[in-house]
């Protein structure tokens, strides 16, 4: 738990290389608040515009380069869903087990050519509240779909709730979203109050092909909690 009000935002990067370098950014917008006792999902989703790698990890957070936060203990969770990250996909999962104000930091790593030349870090407040979500997100089957170049990716995503006064919300972001001249799309439908419905749409080039997968990710809203779900393409 954070003692401190204090935030470490950090940005490393090499510019000694024969090409220009483009750090690293954060695509998707922090979630703040969390319901106890529900497992959750949120993704930070970090992009480079070189298409560098980029690997992202759950870190202690820090005051300074190289130094942690004293006395730091990861934010507690139930069994069913410790406080983690899936190395594949990098989206967090938690069912926080107390109420209570939390803070996290997110690592992002660059790399070129198997050397690393940057990094960047954000910290995340994490405020867990004694409430419940009102939205159920319907997904896909599978979180990951293989397609070659020509081909088109057609996904359907709903959420609904049997609150009446839920402000629901779908929105997609991702990598597919950030090429040049793309036409991947997401195109929401339905009630703001009861459901509602995203188809996404994208039908990559030969140029687009690449060895490491696209990472999309949807967001569901209920206008007082946001879970992600992140697909692989």
């Amino acid at each position: 738990m954070s003692g401190t009000p204090n935030f470490f935002i950090a940005t490393e990067y090499t510019n000694s290389l024969s090409t220009p370098n483009s750090t690293p950014v954060f695509l998707n917008e922090p979630v703040v608040t969390f319901p106890l006792d529900t497992l959750w999902s949120y993704n930070p989703l970090p992009f480079d515009a070189d298409g560098d790698s980029l690997h992202w990890i759950i870190d202690t957070p820090a005051v300074a380069f190289g130094q942690y936060v004293a006395g730091y203990s990861t934010p507690p969770g139930n069994s069913n869903g410790p406080l983690s990250m899936n190395s594949q996909t990098g989206e967090i999962t938690w069912s926080p087990s107390q109420v209570g104000n939390y803070a996290i930091s997110i690592l992002v790593e660059e790399y070129r050519n198997g050397i690393q030349i940057g990094e960047i870090r954000r910290d995340m407040q994490l405020i867990v509240v004694p409430d419940t979500a009102s939205m159920n997100l319907i997904t896909p089957s599978a979180p990951q779909t293989a397609i070659t170049a020509g081909q088109s990716v057609n996904l359907n995503f709903q959420v609904q709730s049997q609150n009446p006064q839920a402000a629901l919300g779908l929105s997609a972001i991702g990598d597919p979203f950030e090429l040049t001249n793309s036409n991947a799309n997401f195109a929401v439908s339905g009630s703001g109050t009861s459901t509602l419905s995203g188809n996404f749409t994208w039908t990559p080039t030969t140029s687009d092909a690449r060895d490491r997968a696209y990472r999309v990710v949807v967001r569901a809203t209920d206008g007082k909690f946001s879970y992600d779900y992140t697909l692989l393409i």
